[in-house]
């Protein structure tokens, strides 16, 4: 069953682009930071930073060193507003963007299932539905999950600890002891459900990572 949200106002964006001598070796910074004008909280805002097929996840006034020139695609989740993304831009000098709103007549919503979401024994994520990493490996996609970190094309890290995945509802074997091998081989776009189970059973010798 579908939930609808009533929205009394709409997010905008205010993007300052500052000068820095640090462009001119290709990286520059970006910082979020909320209007202190607002009226509305925002600041359980989550931010996703895409860049050349690496996802950030970012915190509000925290800043992190990027590519200048180099397409990338912003993406924001709260659980009480819908905040539309930005889905291409480049950057070319130290930026900081503040998330404001405006007043709009009401409207009604109808919300769309969330890719990434908590379970009493972890976490599920639906590859499927993720427009950003959808056409990538499923091991990039994975990046999505929390504590996952990319490293390299073709390998990611688990920060915490032991877990356990199970890709539409089946546990995969690694090949060669390896879970990198079997997700790099799969198609993100096959995939309706990815289980990450964080709490393993004592008895399992060999989780996921």
């Amino acid at each position: 069953m579908k939930a609808s949200l009533k929205l009394i106002f709409g997010i905008v964006f205010y993007i300052i682009s500052c000068s820095n001598l640090y462009a001119q070796n290709k990286k520059c910074f970006i910082e979020f930071r909320l209007d202190t004008s607002l009226n509305a909280d925002l600041t359980n805002t989550k931010i996703s930073f895409t860049q050349k097929g690496y996802l950030h996840k970012v915190r509000l006034n925290e800043k992190i060193a990027v590519d200048t020139g180099v397409n990338c695609i912003i993406e924001f989740n709260h659980p009480g507003f819908i905040i539309p993304g930005i889905k291409s831009l480049k950057i070319y000098s130290d930026t900081l963007i503040f998330i404001g709103y405006k007043n709009l007549e009401s409207v009604v919503v109808q919300s769309s299932k969330t890719i990434v979401r908590q379970t009493l024994k972890g976490f599920e994520y639906s590859p499927q539905n993720d427009s950003v990493f959808k056409n990538r490996s499923l091991l990039v996609s994975m990046q999505r999950l929390p504590f996952i970190i990319l490293k390299g094309e073709d390998a990611i890290e688990y920060t915490r600890g032991k877990i356990m995945f199970k890709i539409n509802g089946r546990e995969k074997k690694g090949i060669g002891n390896s879970w990198n091998s079997v997700l790099n081989a799969i198609n993100a776009k096959d995939i309706y459900k990815v289980e990450m189970i964080t709490e393993v059973p004592a008895f399992v010798k060999k989780p996921g990572l």
